[in-house]
């Protein structure tokens, strides 16, 4: 019970750490990339405006500041600054003609790039149909005029890609580094955060064990005691109606010992192989029987010849419970189906029931112990609410898995899985 109390801690701390670790390298990343397509963005909208109102920068186009000298022999240049004073920028300029051609000429003339990368550079941002993306390690701006005719700019910003690059590697190293070192900070302390709560259900337990163990003697003697009445007095309302009170508190009695036994961590089971589909139809036979007696309409679908490494002891009360559980709470002239087969590696057993007293269940503490349901509290069929705790602690035994589904608010089913 420990060592499981610890893992769900431990995987609870750890998936709230990594949450919170993801969500932070995420912001940040999605910040600083967010941040580089806008400086980008508004590198392209200032050289856009700059190259429309110089129409000779072709002589000189390709970076900024010119690659040249420009001045006129007075050492001063005759264009203005269309970046931020200091900023340094690689860029291109490519012009699509209303008839979609692209001038062989412009592409011919761009620094450090062949020309059919810059064809199929201009092919992908032209294709994307958006106004603003990147291709590689480009940021591009659309812009059409009246004419028709697109100018598509370029900017590098491959050195921004770079740094961005980096701080990811480095994000998910620090990531990493985190999650390592919490994991190690929450096992430590994660057996003193459960010791208390396990040592509590611990004592819970050990004090059903001891109180059922020592409920079965005064039991057992009312049950003879009873017995002997029957056979002096002969039928008596008052002494059949103690026997089975006596039989329903025999059969509570076992149930607590099996829930406390079962949710050992150390008591294992003896697993053999065997049939379970002859098992299961060997168990429904009688509540079969049972189920026409008392008007309902039964259905069965057993796969045969399913093979299973379990313990046919407890396998046989898993079944017995639940079927139990159907013919118990099934209204009058209802259904009940029971299901058995393989789905690839896992094995599927169903029993669906229609009722009157699902409306308001909470199919989520259907397995706690002793939970009844409020709707089942003044029906004579209401049990003691720990026949489905010990379905579970069979089930968990066995490594598989069982649950209750409403499909609508007059049935019910409640589905195994079990490898």
């Amino acid at each position: 019970m420990i060592k499981r109390l610890r893992m769900r801690f431990i995987t609870l701390a750890l998936t709230s750490v990594l949450s919170v670790i993801v969500i932070v390298a995420v912001s940040i990343n999605m910040t600083v990339f967010s941040n580089i397509s806008s400086v980008a963005d508004g590198d392209i909208d200032r050289l856009y405006g700059f190259i429309t109102e110089n129409s000779d920068y072709y002589e000189w186009y390709g970076s900024w500041p010119p690659n040249r000298d420009l001045s006129a022999g007075d050492g001063k240049s005759p264009y203005s600054d269309p970046l931020p004073s200091g900023d340094e920028v690689t860029f291109f300029v490519i012009r699509q003609l209303p008839d979609r051609t692209v001038s062989a000429e412009d592409i011919g003339r761009i620094p450090g790039i062949t020309e059919n990368d810059a064809r199929e550079l201009v092919r992908s941002a032209l294709n994307s149909y958006k106004d603003r993306g990147g291709v590689k390690t480009y940021r591009y701006g659309i812009f059409e005029d009246g004419s028709g005719t697109k100018t598509v700019v370029f900017v590098n910003i491959e050195n921004s890609l770079a740094f961005f690059h980096s701080l990811l590697r480095m994000s998910v190293l620090v990531a990493a580094a985190c999650l390592l070192v919490a994991a190690g900070a929450v096992y430590l302390i994660s057996n003193s955060v459960v010791k208390d709560a396990a040592r509590s259900m611990d004592r819970q337990k050990q004090f059903i064990t001891n109180a059922s163990h020592d409920l079965k003697t005064p039991i057992a003697v009312i049950g003879a005691n009873m017995d002997v009445l029957s056979l002096e007095d002969g039928d008596n309302p008052w002494v059949d109606s103690t026997k089975k009170q006596v039989s329903r508190l025999k059969k509570l009695v076992t149930d607590l010992i099996d829930v406390s036994k079962l949710s050992e961590d150390t008591v294992a089971l003896r697993f053999e192989n065997f049939d379970l589909s002859a098992l299961v139809s060997e168990i429904a036979e009688p509540f079969r029987d049972m189920a026409e007696l008392r008007g309902f309409c039964y259905s069965q679908n057993i796969e045969p010849g399913i093979i299973i490494s379990g313990s046919d002891v407890y396998l046989r009360k898993l079944l017995a419970i639940l079927c139990d559980n159907a013919i118990k709470y099934t209204n009058d002239g209802g259904r009940i189906e029971l299901d058995l087969s393989r789905f690839k590696n896992s094995i599927y057993l169903s029993l669906f029931n229609t009722s009157d007293q699902v409306r308001g269940l909470d199919v989520e503490r259907l397995f706690d112990r002793f939970y009844t349901g409020e709707s089942s509290r003044s029906k004579e069929t209401s049990g003691s609410g720990i026949g489905l705790a010990v379905a579970q602690a069979i089930v968990d035994a066995h490594g598989g898995e069982i649950y209750a589904h409403c499909d609508s608010d007059d049935s019910i089913v409640f589905t195994v899985i079990l490898k």
